[in-house]
């Protein structure tokens, strides 16, 4: 359910009793201040969730941060007898939804993405009776058959009253949700749009819009979740990062091999980056890295030390090669084309 006075972002899925605590104003972010939410799991202390003033932070502010944090975001809601202006509606990303109903983002972990030249996309974005990293568990069913928009890169259609670059339908397949789509080739929005989804590859992430959810609380392999059993989807949209899920594109067809290695190695950079400003944020208050940032950059830096180490095998034996070949043909006075 939304607050009346502020806006949420959930980090992690919180536990049925176990202790928390909030410390009010406990960071800044451009000199505005947000609340920090700490609950005990497994021993130690985590950020479970921030909590935004609704006076002091739009809701795209918000969400803007909350995505930075790898987080789920839910604006605030609107107070009985509250109204807002036209074009409050418009910078809060309202504009367009029923009855004024608070839209909620939440990110599309993308699976067997196709994407032709003719700007036609197919994707299985929400699987059913699993539990994804927001908390939530969808049902069977939940989707219906939808005709949604697709919007201008990052909710742009929503937030800055962009075109739309596309449209598509969704409706539930046999493991999830499904979205068949098409860009708009023939506007510059919609071309832009598609050569840059197909050259980001599986840098690529997605996130769609929630105007209208049915939902109840419940527990579901042994965790208390939010069942989403209805879901309203109002937009679609590329984004370069999706709130909350790790979405990101899974295959794109025709990405040549040393364009995809190029981007596996910025991919690694923008780790290092989000997980260095997360550090230094922290330190500015004097509280230290934590503890599930530091397990992750344990396991990174141990897996890309066991990937240098199996590059230096490939690049040892092709010196060595190289070094064999121009012995040989010093001795036989060949080319490196084989040729006399």
């Amino acid at each position: 359910m939304p607050y009346p006075s502020e806006h949420a972002c959930r980090l992690v899925q919180p536990k049925d009793g176990a202790p928390t605590r909030r410390n009010n104003g406990a960071q800044k972010h451009n000199g505005k201040p947000y609340d920090v939410i700490f609950q005990e799991q497994d021993g130690k202390w985590v950020e479970q969730a921030f909590r935004y003033p609704k006076d002091s932070w739009s809701s795209s502010e918000a969400s803007a941060h909350c995505a930075s944090h790898d987080g789920t975001f839910e604006a605030a809601a609107v107070k009985e007898g509250e109204t807002m202006e036209t074009n409050e509606l418009k910078d809060e990303g309202f504009i367009g939804f029923e009855d004024g109903a608070q839209p909620e983002c939440k990110a599309m972990s993308l699976k067997e993405f196709t994407l032709d030249e003719k700007g036609v996309f197919k994707a299985l974005f929400a699987p059913f009776n699993a539990i994804d990293k927001g908390g939530d568990f969808t049902l069977p069913g939940a989707f219906g058959k939808q005709n949604v928009v697709i919007s201008s890169y990052g909710h742009g259609s929503t937030l800055d009253g962009r075109l739309p670059v596309g449209k598509g339908v969704i409706y539930d397949g046999d493991e999830g949700g499904i979205v068949e789509g098409k860009f708009f080739l023939n506007t510059i929005g919609g071309k832009d749009t598609y050569d840059t989804v197909k050259e980001l590859g599986d840098l690529q992430q997605w996130s769609y819009w929630l105007p209208t959810v049915e939902s109840e609380m419940g527990v579901k392999e042994g965790k208390r979740v939010r069942i989403l059993k209805k879901i309203k989807v109002g937009e679609v949209s590329p984004v370069l990062r999706g709130m909350g899920n790790g979405t990101r594109t899974l295959s794109i067809k025709g990405v040549p091999f040393v364009e995809e290695m190029e981007r596996m190695m910025v991919s690694a950079e923008n780790v290092y980056d989000r997980l260095k400003g997360r550090v230094d944020d922290r330190l500015t208050v004097l509280r230290n890295p934590s503890a599930s940032d530091l397990k992750r950059a344990r396991e990174m830096k141990g897996r890309l030390e066991d990937i240098a180490r199996k590059l230096g095998d490939i690049v040892t034996r092709h010196d060595a090669f190289s070094e064999a070949l121009t012995q040989f043909q010093k001795i036989t006075g060949g080319n490196n084309d084989g040729t006399n």
